[in-house]
């Protein structure tokens, strides 16, 4: 049994993927909660994969090289595309952690990584509202915008996404 939380739900969902300090990138998330006393109400959300500095003049990973988790990497994560790993890729994953939130399970549920990582490039995962049929549809919406295939399909500021999830707040 889950006992409620001891001050008032949120209210407003921020999510500030980019550049962090010394311009790292995909790792420097940060979801901010706020309620009735905002400092009680801050969650930080980081390392959705491996933080990558962008103003490096070397790479340290090459091509090919998949770190993280399996179950919340964005497909271009899972394909070892280093080159296109940005803050996208943290707006994917965090459209995997809230759809987890949501149904109760990953939107990937293949215990194999190798496997885990093939499905997250070849499938959809289920719709989230056959799964978690009580979730709003246009909060499925929110979080299968999120979690786009084509990172440029996905929201494009994360501010925009922030003020989509705040409505089913």
């Amino acid at each position: 049994s889950v006992s409620p939380p001891p001050h008032p739900p949120p209210s407003t969902v921020g999510a500030r993927p980019g550049k962090g300090k010394r311009g790292k990138t995909a790792g420097d998330t940060t979801l901010q909660i706020k309620g009735v006393r905002t400092s009680e109400y801050r969650v930080l959300v980081s390392d959705f994969g491996i933080a990558k500095d962008t103003t490096a003049g070397t790479v340290l990973t090459q091509d090919g090289t998949v770190l993280g988790t399996p179950a919340y990497m964005a497909p271009e994560q899972a394909g070892g595309r280093q080159e296109r790993i940005g803050p996208h890729s943290d707006l994917y994953s965090l459209g995997a952690l809230l759809y987890q939130l949501l149904s109760g399970q990953t939107p990937f549920t293949e215990p194999d990584p190798v496997k885990c990582l093939a499905d997250i490039l070849q499938k959809d995962p289920p719709p989230l509202g056959l799964v978690a049929p009580d979730v709003h549809p246009d909060l499925t919406i929110v979080v299968g915008k999120a979690m786009e295939k084509d990172p440029r399909r996905r929201y494009p500021p994360t501010e925009e996404f922030a003020e989509d999830l705040d409505r089913f707040l």
